[in-house]
């Protein structure tokens, strides 16, 4: 899906079968194509989008959104946390049966 970021306008989408780099191209291609200015590029990280717009627009800045990155970098704090929480229960839990 590409949107313009401000508004939030959908500008095209499509499901993607392979997600190769030349298949995500002909979905950004038209959209070049109209003309509007192009200042900026935010993604969810796929190596093949990222890989796409390179090679259409290799002088625009490219950012990862901040919404996955943090997902993706919180994601074994989480993970680490839960197992905590699950190893600290258990211990209550034993305790709770000894007293």
């Amino acid at each position: 899906m590409l949107r313009e970021i401000f508004s939030g306008t959908v500008l095209a989408a499509k499901n993607m079968k392979s997600g190769a780099a030349t298949e995500s191209q002909t979905l950004i291609k038209p959209i070049i194509e109209l003309g509007f200015p192009i200042v900026g590029i935010v993604s969810d990280g796929q190596h093949l989008i990222l890989l796409a717009f390179e090679e259409l627009l290799p002088n625009v800045p490219y950012q990862y959104c901040q919404y996955h990155y943090l997902k993706d970098i919180a994601k074994p704090i989480v993970d680490a946390d839960r197992k905590l929480k699950t190893e600290l229960k258990k211990s209550m839990q034993a305790w709770n049966s000894r007293h």
